[in-house]
């Protein structure tokens, strides 16, 4: 077969695949012209070599001795480095790609990902951190290198010099496959003894962006299955996925076409199903250990248990020194002499880390208050989103605010992303939060310039009586010009009550402001607070029946009626057990009308979180002293531009009346 023919590389594939047929599968894998011969032992390897010489020379071949190795314990084959320990990359490959430029256009992205996307199977989440590069590749795109292409860009490069030693199968124990899924992508990784085989990941086409989470997850594993079939095919596989659903599967009542299908699917395998769940309720049996002022019914979360897990600066420092992405970085930093790191990689992107306290800190830009942002390993990620967003301190709040919360002292690639996705996949949010829309009508044009200038009151309820204090309302009073708000719980919604509970819960505390805005309620204007407004000087404004959307609280109200929602779920009577967390997530959430959180307008700091304490940020602490008058500028103008955007919406009826 001469050279330069088209089927010239198959036909002597499958000349080769028939002269050595009788080893192949045995002792021998063949691709093309390389030859590999694997032994238990050297007596065994002179006998292998023996068999295939033989072969090969009753066929008419001959082998060119100076591309011959004999007798080796590691060596190169397909770009890949074979050994004992298992199979790891070509640093000389791995290199050639780290030194790479950011591409110039479409061209060269298709020829990063091309060289890249050989080694995919050492990358974690590959297809997930290519997405905006994937974006470049579309019909018709037009070549724009974003920020986020660049993350992406960096992030394939730094992995791949960091890249793990995948585990040789062993086909005597059982095989166990993990898989999940995103918004934009599937991923699945098999596993012996907790040692990686492979990697394997891809993006999600439009068509399967739409489907469900349990649709989503069920692709994962369909796909992860098909994948890797090869190395289990029908011997024992234990599946192990964080979505409980998919377990019962099998015995599903009231599927769809396309889950009866895939469950048909799934019956060919031989699947040993696990579930490890991300978040689940943890009852009685902590609280009998742990008594808590006997609350009966007392309920804690598996989430604040996680949270607790990694409550260890030990073992914080720990993950960011092992954590595949960035640990190279950590111990570069720490020890520059080390050998087991790449010092030309790691001293050019250990110019944007600092290592402070035995922590790894982003330094390249500094969050708004100049402080550097803890780099957060992809260990405890997972763990950090539970922390920040469902645990009762962060009360399950949206996207936005999430990602702002986490902004300031948290760094790691594509963090906005991989938290806007967490937020909408959360199973919580997508039950009970309420989806925001524009109000009919104008801004209502109310304008405070300083805290505890405007007061607004209202009462959320009634709720079941809560055990065991016969709890059924609560008061909720919010700062307009801070949005700091204190939430107090009633057992009755009377007058003298309401006034009392604003007395000596508000104006005690933080004296008396200059206005008060509440609605028609007949406890707000009865001679109680008609009387109470007189004495203390304070402006009563009322907003009329209709239009209770300019009341601030109502803001307030709706965030907190979610959170209620999201963590009482059935146990109607204990919805006053998180209150004083609830507020706490309200006061340390970035406004998006002041853009700062309440706590820094209302106190002029910030509040000591119980994650700024593990890593020990001490300037969350700090009073803003003579730059709170910045920070009031800085809230007055961001108020009066989002004032500015609500400017061509269209009126509906409702006002105001003042009284003094």
């Amino acid at each position: 077969m001469p050279f330069g023919l088209s089927g010239a590389a198959p036909n002597f594939q499958r000349a080769i695949d028939i002269i050595l047929q009788p080893v192949i599968g045995r002792f021998v894998s063949v691709y093309m012209d390389d030859v590999i011969i694997t032994s238990p032992s050297f007596k065994d390897h002179l006998n292998h070599l023996t068999q295939v010489f033989t072969l090969l020379r009753d066929a008419g071949l001959t082998l060119n001795k100076e591309k011959c190795h004999f007798a080796r314990d590691k060596l190169k084959y397909l770009g890949l480095i074979i050994s004992k320990e298992g199979i790891e990359t070509d640093n000389k490959k791995i290199r050639a790609i780290t030194e790479m430029k950011p591409p110039k256009n479409n061209r060269e992205v298709s020829k990063f990902l091309g060289m890249t996307g050989w080694y995919q199977k050492f990358i974690p989440r590959y297809a997930d951190i290519c997405e905006p590069l994937y974006q470049l590749k579309k019909k018709g795109a037009k070549f724009n290198w974003s920020g986020e292409a660049q993350d992406s860009f960096d992030q394939i490069k730094r992995t791949l010099t960091e890249a793990p030693i995948l585990q040789l199968p062993n086909f005597s124990e059982q095989f166990n496959l993990f898989t999940d899924a995103s918004g934009v992508g599937i991923g699945a990784v098999l596993q012996q003894n907790q040692k990686p085989i492979a990697f394997a990941s891809r993006t999600l086409n439009k068509a399967e962006r739409n489907y469900t989470v349990t649709e989503r997850e069920c692709l994962a594993v369909i796909w992860a299955l098909n994948k890797f079939k090869t190395y289990f095919g029908p011997l024992p596989v234990k599946v192990i996925t964080d979505h409980a659903a998919l377990t019962k599967l099998t015995n599903g009542k009231n599927l769809s076409s396309r889950m009866i299908r895939w469950a048909l699917k799934l019956s060919e395998f031989n699947i040993e199903w696990e579930h490890r769940p991300g978040v689940q309720n943890v009852v009685a049996d902590l609280l009998s250990r742990n008594p808590v002022d006997n609350v009966e019914g007392s309920q804690i979360s598996c989430a604040a248990l996680r949270a607790l897990a990694i409550n260890s600066r030990e073992q914080f420092i720990k993950e960011q020194r092992e954590d595949p992405e960035l640990g190279h970085i950590y111990r570069y930093l720490e020890n520059p002499d080390d050998g087991s790191v790449n010092a030309t990689v790691c001293e050019s992107w250990s110019q944007d880390f600092k290592l402070i306290n035995c922590l790894l800190f982003y330094a390249k830009y500094f969050s708004n208050l100049g402080e550097l942002r803890v780099y957060i390993p992809g260990s405890l990620r997972k763990d950090i989103m539970k922390e920040f967003h469902d645990l009762p301190l962060a009360g399950h709040l949206g996207k936005r605010k999430t990602y702002l919360k986490l902004r300031d002292t948290c760094y790691f690639p594509f963090m906005r992303k991989y938290i806007f996705e967490y937020v909408s996949t959360c199973d919580r949010c997508q039950k009970f939060n309420y989806k925001n829309a524009l109000p009919a009508g104008r801004l209502m044009p109310i304008v405070s310039k300083y805290p505890n200038e405007i007061v607004t009151l209202d009462l959320v309820g009634p709720y079941p009586a809560s055990r065991p204090e016969r709890y059924k309302f609560i008061l909720v009073i919010t700062d307009h010009f801070t949005k700091w708000c204190e939430l107090i719980p009633l057992r009755k919604a009377s007058a003298q009550t309401i006034a009392n509970a604003f007395f000596n819960n508000y104006i005690a505390r933080y004296g008396a402001p200059i206005s008060l805005i509440s609605d028609n309620g007949p406890q707000f204007i009865s001679d109680v607070f008609e009387h109470l407004s007189h004495r203390l000087d304070i402006k009563h404004m009322k907003t009329v029946t209709y239009r209770p959307q300019s009341n601030l609280t109502e803001r307030v109200n709706r965030n907190l009626v979610q959170m209620i929602a999201s963590f009482v779920e059935e146990n109607h009577e204990n919805w006053d057990q998180f209150l004083h967390e609830f507020a706490f997530a309200l006061r340390t959430a970035v406004n998006e009308t002041t853009n700062k959180t309440p706590a820094e307008l209302f106190l002029g700091r910030k509040i000591i979180t119980p994650f700024s304490k593990l890593i020990n940020v001490k300037e969350d602490a700090k009073y803003v002293g003579n730059n709170i008058e910045r920070l009031f500028d800085e809230a007055r103008r961001n108020m009066q531009k989002q004032h500015r955007s609500w400017e061509n919406i269209t009126i509906s009826e409702g006002g105001m009346f003042t009284s003094k």
